[in-house]
């Protein structure tokens, strides 16, 4: 697009296979329903290794996107050894610009390799599936999957400070999942008084871990993901933090008193994040809370007289760890 400096998709993809239309995606609307499904569209591998995005022309059996006026055979196309196909590519912008590539491809004969990869169990996408041992359950339900998954699963034996199980390598997190999935975990030597303070932590790709939360259930601790990778058991001991931003004894000439508001450990998927009250004077407040910039904001208005008043602000991570800022001003 001309006079922008922001890369936009096409439009439209359209592909023929020795002149006839096999396969066509079209841009014009979708649900807001349908959006994970975008998942499915992209190389969703590419897309979170490389940040690179990739159209696929074909289409996988556990993808609902409505936007494919038109497919055979869900845009895979059959080749043969010894004559070759003619494949041609159109795509269009939003104005209507076409672009075409063409190209000839035949099949050739496929010599099977040993890639490495191993896998545990097969995961039909369109059923319910469970994995599940004696210290570790998965409960994926139906159209977890954009497609058949040929899951991988071990664990390892962890025995350093701060993991209170084993660390379940459940398949990897270059594979998209659809919907939210039961996972539930059995810990070892997780003292009595440190139950409340656990939670199912998640060690990403670049090994910073975040928190699902977790209720516990039949002895084990159990939470509602979304990702695939590598799971254990862990303990949040450590309060949040308040600082104050805008926020000073003398207030007359403020708009709003502002705080930062940060914990050690971020919360993902449907665990709650930091929950907080104000009060002034022993009476509730409104605060707006900033969640992209971790800001706490209170606007001023004839609701606090002039004169001197008392602030208690109450802050909880999710495994209720809680800190207090008490402070006086004057407006």
């Amino acid at each position: 697009m001309n006079g922008v400096h922001n890369w936009n998709g096409v439009y439209s993809i359209e592909m023929f296979q020795d002149d006839s239309l096999v396969y066509q995606f079209e841009m014009e609307s979708f649900s807001f329903a349908e959006s994970r499904y975008i998942n499915a569209h992209l190389d969703y591998e590419e897309q979170v290794t490389k940040k690179s995005y990739f159209n696929r022309c074909y289409i996988l059996p556990g993808n609902n996107l409505t936007t494919y006026p038109y497919q055979i055979n869900h845009g895979v196309i059959n080749l043969h050894k010894n004559k070759a196909s003619k494949i041609e590519m159109r795509t269009r912008d939003i104005a209507g610009n076409l672009s075409k590539l063409i190209f000839w491809v035949k099949r050739k004969t496929v010599e099977p390799k040993d890639d490495g990869k191993t896998f545990n169990y097969i995961l039909p996408y369109d059923q319910e599936n469970i994995v599940q041992n004696d210290y570790f359950k998965a409960h994926f339900p139906n159209g977890s999957f954009y497609e058949n998954l040929y899951l991988k699963y071990s664990s390892t034996a962890e025995r350093s400070t701060g993991y209170y199980s084993s660390v379940h390598h459940l398949h990897d997190y270059k594979t998209p999942v659809h919907k939210y999935f039961s996972l539930a975990i059995k810990p070892r030597s997780l003292p009595d008084e440190l139950h409340e303070k656990a939670f199912i932590a998640y060690c990403d790709k670049d090994n910073k871990i975040s928190s699902f939360g977790g209720k516990w259930k039949d002895g084990m601790l159990q939470a509602m993901v979304r990702d695939l990778g590598d799971f254990c058991i862990m303990v949040d001991e450590v309060p949040p933090v308040i600082k104050p931003i805008h926020y000073q004894r003398n207030m007359k000439s403020f708009s709003k008193m502002t705080f930062k508001i940060t914990d050690n450990i971020e919360t993902t998927g449907r665990a709650r994040g930091l929950k907080y009250k104000a009060r002034v004077d022993g009476q509730w407040i409104l605060m707006e809370y900033d969640a992209k910039k971790d800001l706490l904001i209170y606007r001023f208005d004839n609701r606090i007289a002039a004169g001197e008043h008392q602030l208690v602000l109450e802050l909880w991570d999710n495994r209720n760890n809680k800190t207090i800022f008490e402070g006086s001003f004057v407006r």
